[in-house]
């Protein structure tokens, strides 16, 4: 494998984009994340790298795409536990497959008639239009026909995807190269987004849209921070709630002095509070921002990056693990159920909140983006197994507001959106509609989850 650098800003994150076949670094020159590195690999010939470069980052997202997706999974990371997200772009772990991939005969009639010619045409497949088409032209990869073919045999020989979860995959209704039926198929156990468009995605939307910018994030809300209780009131509402399920499933905890138990997304302190009234036992808050909510005896703060540090705690050392309205924010929602199975005792309680499907519709209309979320459904896929589920509770939380300046307002001083939109604020205000009485409606949608391990 090869790879280059196309934007380097000696950031602590990075990601790295695996390209599909007859692919260089050329055409994702142009990309940019906030708060990331970005890197692509190609050329499969090989599927050795020297991954030395990536030995500075703390955090790794892998963004994979077409034939790409299964040769990222023989990427040997120095320090595989960096890696966070993994998303899979309009490929799959079998990409010679009748069912799953590529047809098997369509990929070997490729190879077979492999010319400058035939890779024009394959070009302009991939890109769909004629406009997307002579766009790519601008940025064409410099690839020799000969490696290329050789490139594709790698695939042909065998199956050469190893075992890998990925967090999310992404299916273009109007793929050309992998059948989208085969697509869906072979992620069916995998939280799948489908959009719009040919075999080549916007790279730039799926990075603003699926990877979390955290630098923005903590931004944001560290601007929050003095107006954050005032305005947060279904935040409030949903870490009460969260709480009293935590302590009816696990009273025993709650009342020992001896048990121990993290608070992920301590922030200003809404459940932090109390938690120090309830709690007998050691207390310990971390947040990516800000400061102590609190300070006491048995209690102490970390400022973090919960979702790389929960991978440093020790095996089976903390009873339980409570978190309000901060696990949407993490790049893999899996690692983390994987990270809170090994660090929590046999029994021991992991108590969230997060939001569902539809959270800020009003919001996500207006700035046509939104963050993703995922369904009950799909958390209590990633806990099967390892985790009883003792209790889901989503509901509704509607807030109104008398203007739309009202509305973003809220909106800044909480910091509950730290998405980019390609519009600018005027063009968002005129989006939001009032309702029949003439107020502009916010809808949270609160989701609690607990969860006990087997």
């Amino acid at each position: 494998m090869k790879w280059q650098f196309v934007d380097r800003a000696e950031e602590r994150r990075l990601i790295l984009i695996f390209a599909g076949w007859a692919m260089d670094a050329r055409p994702f020159a142009h990309l940019r994340c906030g708060g990331y590195d970005i890197a692509v690999v190609w050329d499969y010939r090989s599927l050795d790298a020297d991954w030395a470069f990536t030995e500075p980052y703390d955090e790794i997202c892998i963004l994979a795409w077409s034939l790409g997706v299964a040769a990222s999974t023989r990427a040997q990371i120095p320090q595989p536990q960096c890696i966070t997200r993994r998303i899979a772009v309009n490929g799959t772990l079998n990409p010679v497959d009748d069912t799953l991939g590529i047809p098997s005969a369509v990929f070997a009639a490729t190879a077979d008639g492999l010319c400058d010619a035939s890779l024009r045409k394959f070009y302009r497949r991939v890109c769909g239009s004629g406009r997307a088409f002579n766009e790519f032209c601008e940025h064409l990869p410099e690839r020799d026909i000969d490696e290329l073919t050789d490139e594709l045999r790698v695939f042909l020989n065998g199956n050469i995807a190893l075992n890998a979860r990925f967090d999310l995959a992404i299916v273009s209704d109007g793929d050309a190269i992998f059948p989208p039926a085969n697509l869906r198929r072979a992620w069916a156990d995998t939280p799948t987004v489908d959009l719009p468009g040919a075999h080549l995605p916007d790279f730039q939307h799926i990075l603003d849209r699926f990877i979390i910018d955290k630098q923005r994030m903590t931004q944001r809300f560290e601007r929050g921070f003095d107006s954050y209780d005032a305005e947060a009131t279904p935040q409030k509402d949903a870490a009460m709630r969260l709480l009293a399920h935590a302590q009816h499933f696990a009273p025993d905890i709650f009342s020992n002095p001896a048990s121990k138990t993290i608070e992920i997304g301590s922030g200003t302190g809404l459940l932090s509070r109390q938690l120090d009234k309830e709690l007998a036992g050691q207390l310990e808050m971390w947040d990516i921002a800000g400061e102590a909510p609190l300070a006491a005896e048995q209690r102490t703060f970390r400022q973090v990056d919960a979702e790389l540090a929960i991978a440093k705690q020790p095996d089976e050392s903390v009873d339980m693990i409570i978190s309000s309205s901060t696990v949407q924010w993490f790049n893999s929602p899996a690692r983390f159920i994987d990270e809170c199975r090994r660090v929590l005792r046999t029994h021991g309680l992991l108590a969230f909140s997060t939001f569902a499907p539809g959270n800020l519709a009003e919001l996500q209309q207006a700035c046509k983006t939104g963050l993703h979320l995922l369904s009950a459904d799909e958390w209590q896929t990633l806990a099967h197994g390892a985790f009883e589920v003792l209790a889901i509770d989503s509901y509704d939380h509607t807030l109104h507001f008398k203007s739309a300046t009202e509305l973003l307002r809220h909106i800044k001083h909480t910091g509950v959106n730290s998405l980019k939109s390609p519009d600018d604020i005027r063009t968002i205000m005129g989006r939001f509609q009032p309702d029949d009485n003439s107020e502009y409606p916010l809808t949270y949608r609160p989701l609690i989850i607990i969860l006990r391990k087997q």
